[in-house]
């Protein structure tokens, strides 16, 4: 009998130990993921915080270490990283964050998009973006390398007046193209009221790893330009002033002050990817402030200190 009592009470006291190391595991665990939990709140204020500076401000100003998280920020390799030690935890999380520009978007505007109750079909990524200035146009890169340049107002063109491919200028107002067929150009208006019909014009297809050339510019920030949908138009286009688009043959990327969409849109965006990369003539794409995306998000630490 005494011997069965003793079993009880040894049974009772492992049992209670048992109990007692579970409650003490269970305790770490929970305590644990409250420091998962915490940790994860600091690596993300921490991103954001430095995305903010990141768009807003001076590049350099994001690189810091306080209070057990170091931010940086490779302008050169557009990398983050972001490395926290706090609450015996160590977490490092490094963001690819790609340049965004208006010549990757298949339409991309300062003032709006006015979609009139109509819609834009385009691949994801080159899905439509408002931003908060236009690119500058180079008008000395053009000048300089145009092939023809044409003054004059109330004038008209046709495809009798094109014998070769290049750059066109026209300086004027109320201008008229009518049936132009060019397959390796770019045409540049300076004025406004230009009426663009019947035309398929085709801008220079770029190499791998080379810019590109746009189709058609309008720099006059006063002009109101139809794209009609008798065109078929492969190459970006940029309008200073407001663009609108009926259903004409498009690749993209589309840019203007204001696009206002008068039908339903399809571009080619996916057949002409080479058009959706940094374009000839609006300077050099790095003195641009561009605004930062994350690209790729990679967690190359997330452990508990060996110590902690």
């Amino acid at each position: 009998m005494l011997v069965a009592v003793i079993m009880v009470f040894v049974l009772f006291s492992f049992t209670g130990v048992a109990v007692l190391d579970l409650a003490t595991v269970s305790s770490s665990a929970s305590l644990e993921t409250v420091h998962n939990i915490k940790v994860q709140y600091v690596v993300e204020s921490s991103i954001n915080e430095a995305l903010w500076l990141i768009n807003t401000g001076e590049d350099s100003l994001v690189n810091r270490d306080e209070n057990g998280v170091i931010t940086d920020w490779n302008a050169d390799t557009e990398v983050l990283t972001i490395s926290v030690d706090t609450l015996g935890m160590e977490a490092e999380i490094t963001l690819d964050l790609a340049v965004d520009t208006h010549f990757k978007r298949g339409l991309a505007s300062k003032s709006g998009i006015n979609i009139n109750g109509h819609s834009c079909d385009t691949a994801d990524k080159h899905a439509s973006r408002k931003f908060d200035f236009m690119p500058n146009v180079d008008a000395v890169y053009f000048e300089t390398n145009a092939i023809n340049t044409e003054n004059g107002n109330e004038m008209s063109w046709s495809a009798a007046d094109f014998s070769s491919e290049g750059i066109y200028i026209f300086n004027g107002n109320n201008i008229t193209l009518d049936g132009l067929n060019l397959s390796n150009s770019t045409l540049v208006f300076t004025g406004s009221n230009i009426t663009f019909i019947n035309n398929t014009i085709t801008a220079p297809v770029p190499g791998e790893g080379a810019d590109a050339l746009p189709a058609l510019i309008i720099t006059d920030p006063e002009a109101n330009f139809t794209v009609s949908s008798s065109n078929h138009i492969e190459g970006a286009i940029f309008c200073a002033g407001q663009i609108n688009l009926e259903n004409a043959t498009l690749t993209g990327p589309v840019v203007g002050e204001f696009i206002s969409l008068e039908s339903d849109i399809t571009l080619i965006d996916t057949e002409h990817d080479a058009y959706y990369t940094w374009t000839v003539g609006f300077g050099e794409e790095d003195t641009y402030d561009w605004p930062k995306q994350v690209g790729r998000w990679t967690t190359t630490t997330w452990e508990k200190k060996l110590n902690g």
